[in-house]
């Protein structure tokens, strides 16, 4: 069980909040939102099963982020597959814009062009996720399945992005870089960006391995320092204990859209999960429904993947909101 010390912003989730906790409710601002406009990814990790697949159609997606808009969506997250290669990424963040939603974000590999995330600046992006696996161009190409020249671009996009814009480092660890976990976080740490995320494949474990860094020298790094210190204790970055919430309060506002249907999160979308339903007027109700009727103990997906950063969440909640736990 992981410790919510005074409250959920020392996690470094801009969304995770106590504040939001307090409020949560099927009728309370929605608070983030991840859209999954593209299947298809121009990289071939081992860890991930986005390869090929089909874009999601941009009239479909305006509507869906018209629709969030409407419930004074907070967060927007498009991510894939590999979101920037998506032909209408560019308009579609742009639209989310002049709907008025404040925190725009994409989740990607960083190998578009400069010009192009410039472009997305530009529309409106204010934070960029950017997978970086590796602190050199030959562990990359494995990695990636592309060009050791691809790391090389990588690498400069992150470091002029982080002046543009807010830019986290997502790392995956599996079997082909744990063993340089800690150069890699150092490596990282050099190059910028706001904050560095920590993420087992699934896999691979989801404990993260022994990394011995100076405290001080990570405090700038919310995310990683909370991570770090979870780590010390033994207690990993996904699954369920005995001690966590029996409901995922966390669906009451916020949601993973592909395609026509909408999910619980983006890890149960990928692990597999069946969808909640499909998307379009009434869906909060369907996903209160579904809370209540829905144990994430006894799912197999949520036992074994829940982010911990969720889980935090969700036990933070029936601690403010005095909420039964189902």
């Amino acid at each position: 069980m992981i410790p919510v010390s005074d409250s959920l912003e020392t996690m470094g989730f801009h969304t995770m909040t106590d504040d939001r906790c307090r409020v949560t409710s099927i009728t309370s601002r929605l608070a983030r939102c991840v859209l999954v406009v593209t299947e298809r990814c121009n990289f071939a990790c081992p860890y991930c099963r986005s390869h090929e697949g089909r874009h999601m159609p941009t009239d479909r997606a305006k509507a869906t982020i018209r629709q969030w808009a409407g419930d004074e969506l907070y967060a927007i997250l498009f991510t894939g597959g590999e979101p920037t290669v998506h032909p209408d990424i560019v308009p579609l963040v742009r639209y989310a814009a002049s709907l008025g939603v404040p925190h725009i974000g994409v989740a990607t590999n960083g190998s578009a062009t400069l010009s192009l995330y410039r472009e997305l600046v530009d529309a409106g992006v204010n934070e960029f996720n950017i997978s970086l696996d590796t602190d050199n161009a030959a562990d990359s190409a494995v990695l990636t399945g592309r060009s050791p020249s691809v790391w090389t671009d990588v690498v400069a996009n992150i470091r002029a992005l982080s002046r543009m814009a807010r830019v986290t480092i997502g790392f995956v660890i599996d079997e082909h870089n744990v063993s340089r976990a800690e150069p890699i976080i150092r490596f990282a740490m050099g190059l910028g960006v706001a904050d560095i995320r920590l993420n087992p494949a699934a896999q691979f474990s989801a404990l993260l391995p022994p990394i011995e860094l100076d405290p001080e020298s990570v405090a700038g790094y919310p995310n990683l320092s909370w991570r770090l210190r979870n780590g010390r204790r033994g207690v990993g970055v996904r699954g369920l204990g005995a001690g966590d919430a029996g409901r995922c309060w966390l669906v009451q506002d916020e949601m993973t859209v592909s395609g026509e249907w909408h999910y619980p999160c983006f890890i149960y979308m990928r692990e597999g999960g069946r969808p909640i339903g499909r998307f379009g007027p009434g869906v909060r109700q369907s996903r209160l429904e579904w809370l209540t009727s829905h144990s994430p103990q006894d799912d197999p997906i949520c036992r074994a993947n829940c982010a911990d950063c969720c889980s935090a969440f969700n036990r933070r909640y029936e601690e403010l909101q005095g909420a039964d736990r189902g």
